[in-house]
């Protein structure tokens, strides 16, 4: 039977902030980046959560045609202040208008006050010595291949739930496989430089996504 929650999943709650009438626009601190969903059509989007002033957190979503504002938004960093404007349509015969959308963004202005407050998070390698971040995969032992194939379809989870654990040694591994990474100090530098995100659990996902893409 087909695992309903895997395949489509239970959805996260979010409030998007819609782009109505031209002159619409949103600006916050910029806290998170998810390249790995859809729209309601299907189409490819990222979704860009921003904190606002009064506190909320407001969605705004991209589709992946809009190369344009994807590029700009490459360029901004998590804790930038930014902000999104709906400049115009135009009209497409038959097909729903093209809304312009346009991204600000200055690098200067960052929400100090909210970085500093990440900063105060757990140390996603809190506990972990690099012997644990870096290990090498123990070497393969001979077994008959028949009782192997037999205790891994009995003790193979239905379904493989990577923890943040999980993920943070693969993030461990590619940046010591590609910039050269030897303690939880070099990865957290390195993936600054890298990919403008903090180490930190909540940016996991995207951490991995744009290591893998470098």
């Amino acid at each position: 039977m087909v695992d309903i929650f895997a395949e489509v999943g239970t959805g996260e709650t979010r409030n998007y902030f819609k782009f109505a009438t031209v002159g619409d626009r949103i600006q916050g601190t910029y806290i998170k980046r998810d390249d790995g969903t859809k729209d309601s059509y299907q189409n490819p989007q990222t979704l860009v959560d921003l904190l606002t002033e009064d506190g909320t957190i407001k969605t705004v979503s991209i589709r992946h045609n809009k190369t344009g504002l994807l590029d700009e938004l490459d360029k901004c960093n998590i804790g930038d202040i930014i902000g999104f404007v709906f400049n115009g349509t135009k009209e497409n015969p038959g097909k729903q208008a093209t809304k312009f959308i346009k991204l600000i963004h200055d690098s200067k202005f960052r929400d100090e006050a909210w970085l500093k407050a990440q900063e105060g998070q757990e140390n996603p390698t809190a506990g972990m010595t690099p012997e644990t971040l870096f290990r090498s995969a123990p070497a393969a032992q001979q077994a008959d291949p028949m009782v192997a194939a037999l205790e891994a379809s009995l003790t193979a989870p239905a379904v493989t739930v990577r923890t943040d654990t999980d993920k943070i040694k693969e993030i461990a591994s590619l940046v010591k496989t590609k910039f050269g990474a030897v303690t939880s100090e070099d990865i957290k530098s390195i993936i600054m430089e890298k990919t403008g995100l903090p180490f930190l659990p909540m940016n996991l996902d995207n951490i991995l996504v744009k290591l893998n893409s470098i």
